[in-house]
């Protein structure tokens, strides 16, 4: 599947970082 790709991970992990910032803190 493309979510094993490390890549795509990445992608989204910066995208629930950028929807959530606060989150991330």
């Amino acid at each position: 599947t493309y979510i094993s790709n490390p890549l795509i991970i990445s992608e989204l992990h910066n995208n629930r970082e950028r929807a959530e910032p606060s989150k991330a803190e």
